[in-house]
């Protein structure tokens, strides 16, 4: 029943299955949004991935009869989390962050045509990239009504990478720097 007209920066921590409409109308001025965890019922036999394409369907549907975002202007998240908003609006600055097996094909392509970002930065480990990102260099390249100014790809590399993911990583983010990695 509230309106917050004033708070432009909003971070949600291990919300429930956030309704996008509740917070468009409760923060209509925001300008920062930051999602992180977010947590799903899931029922008996029921997969993640479904989870967060139902709320991301819905959350959709919503926007596009209630309207959504006029004044967003960076988004910052798990690729996942973003996805299931579903968001309607560009912003000039998107900040990922995915390290979950399939969260750069199909969520972030789908997070890339939403939100149409100028300043991009993603932030992966190189398992993620090297065994399951075939879309991740696929996204980046696809044609969009989008001006890309920046970008910004961080590879994280820890103690327990072997050698043949960190190198898969490098040759598929290769192609997006111009440069080859043998």
């Amino acid at each position: 029943p509230f309106t917050y007209s004033r708070v432009t920066t909003l971070a949600l921590e291990r919300t429930h299955a956030p309704r996008t409409l509740d917070y468009v109308q409760d923060f209509p001025n925001l300008r920062r949004l930051s999602i992180t965890d977010v947590r799903l019922t899931s029922l008996a036999g029921e997969d993640a991935w479904a989870l967060f394409a139902a709320s991301r369907e819905a959350n959709i549907t919503s926007q596009d009869e209630h309207g959504g975002w006029e004044t967003l202007d960076s988004v910052t998240g798990g690729v996942f989390d973003v996805y299931a908003l579903g968001l309607r609006t560009s912003v000039t600055r998107l900040v990922l962050a995915g390290r979950e097996e399939g969260c750069w094909d199909e969520p972030f392509a789908a997070v890339l045509d939403d939100v149409n970002p100028e300043d991009l930065q993603v932030t992966t480990t190189c398992a993620a990239i090297a065994r399951g990102g075939e879309g991740f260099a696929a996204a980046l390249r696809a044609e969009r009504d989008w001006p890309l100014v920046a970008l910004c790809v961080v590879l994280e590399v820890g103690c327990v990478d072997i050698l043949e993911d960190v190198k898969g990583a490098l040759v598929r983010i290769s192609p997006l720097l111009g440069v080859d990695v043998h």
